[in-house]
């Protein structure tokens, strides 16, 4: 329980008291990330184990509401709560971009985790040129406070991070097209994850749906872990579906478990069943949109 929370909670001691965050052993997360956490650092671990749950709560039941009943027997939504993980506040930052609200310190923050933000910032940022151009300086105004404090505190953090970071690839045992491949022999299945991978998303962006992109990156994302899959619950709907996406994640959490897999690839499985449901439903609803505004036509 909690190993992931312990991790962050250990580094943000580090540098609350001068000491190298990247020598606590896990850390992986650029120098800024540990900020997040500092005011936790200052607290007994089991009063920060119960804070920190309490929030996660609070975003989860306040973002996902009703879902939230239900989407909480999904499995990347267990192991979110079981680590300590930060994909909590992360999911609030989407449901933002998602609304598109506040999108420069909603992307400026969900830097502090790349690999999840990565894909979809070019989208973002166009999104945000067409509509909302205020955002990139709320974007480059957080960065360059965090980028400053962070050299401040620490001036080798780059070096430090990127010699801990590679630690942290596991590309083929990713709960993604990548992992799910990584059965095929060397080096197929990197030439046809990474064409699947350029092939989706290039028809993801093409749709310039902010919801199947994000649907689409989580199901090609080389270095992202099943927890991460929590933000699926902001993009699902339907409760049939959640029974489905429920029991999928359990199966597929069993093959590895029971050493007929290796790695979290079949989790791909719930990813690419939640982008089919996810563009059904949308399809579904361009279709009945079309409809109405044929009625008075034909009347």
């Amino acid at each position: 329980m909690f190993n992931d929370f312990d991790v962050f909670y250990r580094a943000a001691q580090a540098v609350l008291y001068g000491q190298d965050p990247y020598s606590v052993f896990g850390v992986y997360h650029p120098f800024p990330f540990f900020f997040v956490f500092l005011p936790l650092a200052a607290l007994p671990l089991d009063v920060a184990h119960v804070v920190w749950t309490a929030i996660e709560f609070v975003i989860f039941a306040s973002v996902v509401r009703q879902r939230a009943l239900y989407a909480v027997l999904f499995l990347p939504v267990i192991l979110t709560f079981m680590e300590g993980q930060i994909v909590m506040p992360l999911l609030a930052l989407f449901f933002l971009l998602q609304r598109e609200k506040h999108q420069g310190i909603a992307a400026a923050w969900l830097c502090l985790k790349p690999q999840l933000i990565g894909l979809l910032l070019p989208f973002v940022f166009w999104r945000m040129w067409k509509k909302e151009r205020r955002g990139f300086v709320w974007f480059g105004g957080i960065w360059f406070v965090l980028l400053s404090a962070s050299f401040l505190v620490q001036p080798n953090w780059v070096t430090r991070w990127l010699e801990v970071s590679g630690e942290r690839l596991r590309t083929p045992f990713a709960p993604t097209l990548w992992g799910a491949l990584s059965f095929l022999p060397n080096p197929f299945w990197i030439v046809a994850a990474g064409a699947l991978m350029v092939g989706l998303l290039a028809w993801a962006y093409r749709r310039a749906d902010f919801d199947i992109l994000s649907v689409v990156n989580l199901l090609v994302n080389p270095v992202i872990v099943s927890y991460d899959l929590t933000l699926l619950t902001l993009f699902v709907k339907s409760f049939p579906v959640w029974i489905v996406l429920t029991i999928l994640s359990w199966l597929a959490f069993a093959l590895p478990a029971f050493d007929l897999w290796r790695g979290e690839g079949p989790t791909a499985v719930v990813t690419l069943v939640a982008l089919i449901f996810v563009v059904r439903e949308k399809w579904t609803r361009s279709q009945n949109a079309k409809s109405i505004l044929r009625e008075p036509a034909s009347a």
